[in-house]
């Protein structure tokens, strides 16, 4: 295999300054709120008690959060040994994905996402990312791989029920803490902390508790949401390509003297070089829309030129990141 780079991560130094002060503020609230509380105990508030304990939780929050901070991507690491492509990153345990089980590479500013049956790996901080994109788009197979239609819309339909379902739980999460805090208000008639009965910091404990709950709660369906969206997301790109595939060579009769035809993106994509006459060449961009089950064209008339050699080399520097699959 050629000279094979490897992953180059953002240095972890920048977050340095601040996970130090999420851990300085979060240890002050912490110390500060700890002593409050104690303090109000001692006076029999325990209304306002619970309130400064509850500050001092969301001090020792920043506190984690910061240590997360550092130790997030600390191993990272993204080679090439072999044929296999050596992955890890964020939480994730080290996993080699062989080139030939990767079926598509995008890159998004410092953000590398992998396709590999029906999942995707996304490696986030990467200075380097679009040099390692290219250098995996030139290694992975250039024939896409066969999709059943039928099993995977199948799937892309259960994939957005549960994406919707986790967007419920979360918008229901989110209005029922919300509604907490006025239910709490009602109970204990408007009253400060302080001004609380026996029965009344019941209530506010059993409110405090609740609230925290439901922030945890609507933490977990928002992240189960998020990772549902990229499965849907996922899914949703194999139905367009396994659609585009049955109807791979439909339309074609339109071109005169067509020459060839070229595939890219999982065959989404398509361009077709043909000659209209004598002499001239030519090639057109399409694109498959899955809603009308038709190739649209990308451009508005047809890029001409006088030599099939002349238009071969428009489309290497027009589609230098492109890999055109294999017939």
């Amino acid at each position: 295999m050629e000279n094979t780079p490897h992953g180059i991560f953002i240095k972890r130094t920048r977050l340095v300054p601040i996970a130090l002060f999420l851990l300085f503020a979060g240890s002050l609230l912490a110390v500060r709120f700890s002593l409050w509380g104690a303090e109000e105990i001692g006076k029999r508030h325990i209304s306002s008690a619970i309130f400064c304990f509850m500050a001092a939780i969301c001090g020792l929050s920043l506190g984690i959060l910061s240590i997360v901070l550092l130790r997030f991507n600390r191993k990272a690491k993204l080679a090439v040994e072999r044929d296999t492509l050596v992955i890890r990153h964020a939480w994730s345990e080290e996993q080699a994905l062989p080139f030939e089980h990767i079926e598509s590479v995008e890159v998004s500013g410092h953000t590398l996402t992998l396709s590999s049956d029906g999942r995707t790996i996304s490696v986030g901080g990467l200075l380097n990312a679009t040099e390692m994109g290219n250098f995996i788009r030139r290694h992975i197979p250039k024939r896409t791989k066969s999709v059943d239609w039928e099993a995977e819309r199948k799937r892309n339909l259960h994939c957005r029920k549960k994406y919707h379902r986790s967007l419920i739980l979360t918008a229901a999460a989110c209005i029922w803490m919300f509604a907490l805090i006025g239910l709490c208000v009602w109970l204990t008639n408007g009253k400060e902390l302080d001004e609380f009965s026996r029965r009344e910091d019941v209530i506010f404990l059993i409110f405090a508790a609740a609230e925290i709950l439901t922030v945890c709660a609507v933490f977990l369906f928002a992240g189960t949401a998020g990772k549902r969206l990229t499965q849907y997301r996922e899914s949703l790109r194999r139905l367009h390509a396994a659609l585009a595939r049955l109807h791979r060579r439909d339309e074609l009769e339109k071109y005169d003297g067509l020459i060839t035809v070229k595939y890219f993106d999982g065959g989404v994509y398509r361009i077709a070089v043909f000659s209209p006459r004598e002499g001239r060449y030519a090639y057109m961009l399409e694109r498959f829309d899955m809603r009308s089950a038709h190739w649209s064209f990308r451009y508005e008339m047809a890029k001409e030129f006088q030599t099939l050699s002349e238009l071969y080399e428009a489309l290497k520097d027009t589609f230098a990141d492109v890999w055109f699959e294999e017939e």
